[in-house]
């Protein structure tokens, strides 16, 4: 049983209250060291500064930790975000190459479009576009060159401005007009290749559809 004189050399435990202010978070710090040294004899041993620095040294090296964790996470978060939505496949198709078809040719092995039409042998490229009647030659602006033709008319209103498929010989190139439409004949400098377009930008004709006549 504790005698009276044990009984009243025991120390009550006091309570610790205190908050942490963010523009003063060694207040905080003072605080707790002031609650040590008075609840306990830790600060007065020979090691207590060096065991204060270690446990500093500890809590930041985990709180390092800590962030480097929380920023891997995030960034492989990122890049899972970043990868594209892989497609389902059918299992026949699987391994395929999606090859968008083109468009079936005209009868001239061509293609028929808003505002003019094209046909095509082994050896030329004939453009058709429909004017108003009475239109004059001289309404008519058809320049030809290697890669690209222009063909305007009245001036200003441009009806082709374009990069060909391949490229023509200027020289044996012409253009008439006949029948309200301008005719431009466009010669080949590759012979026997199929043009899949003739101006940049016009959808693709299918040249595996396309049926040579016996007069090319």
């Amino acid at each position: 049983m504790d005698t009276i004189s044990e009984i009243q050399e025991e120390k009550p435990s006091l309570p610790f209250n205190a908050s942490l202010d963010p523009s003063n978070p060694l207040g905080l710090l003072e605080r707790v060291l002031e609650f040590i040294g008075k609840e306990s004899e830790f600060l007065s041993k020979d090691t207590a500064e060096k065991e204060i620095a270690t446990a500093v040294t500890a809590s930041m090296k985990r709180l390092r930790e800590e962030a480097k964790k929380g920023e891997e996470e995030k960034e492989k978060a990122e890049k899972e975000s970043l990868k594209p939505t892989e497609p389902m496949e059918d299992e026949k198709f699987k391994g395929k190459v999606n090859v968008i078809p083109g468009e079936v040719p005209n009868k001239g092995n061509g293609l028929d479009l808003e505002k003019y039409s094209w046909t095509q042998n082994h050896k030329n490229v004939t453009i058709t576009i429909p004017v108003p009647s009475g239109t004059l030659p001289r309404y008519v602006s058809c320049k030809i060159d290697r890669y690209r033709l222009k063909v305007c008319l009245n001036g200003s209103h441009r009806i082709i401005d374009g990069s060909l498929f391949d490229a023509v010989e200027p020289r044996d190139c012409f253009w008439n007009l006949y029948e309200n439409a301008i005719r431009v004949l466009l010669t080949k400098q590759q012979k026997y290749e199929w043009w899949k377009y003739c101006v940049k930008g016009e959808p693709e004709i299918d040249t595996q559809k396309v049926k040579p006549r016996l007069d090319d």
